[in-house]
């Protein structure tokens, strides 16, 4: 899935969980 397209499906989202799974924000901002 894309930046833009992760972002509009779950923006708040994304920030508090993909950091906690080990996923850097950098992948996706």
């Amino acid at each position: 899935m894309k930046p833009a397209e992760k972002m509009q499906t779950k923006p708040f989202k994304e920030e508090t969980e993909e950091p906690q799974f080990g996923k850097s924000p950098q992948q996706f901002v």
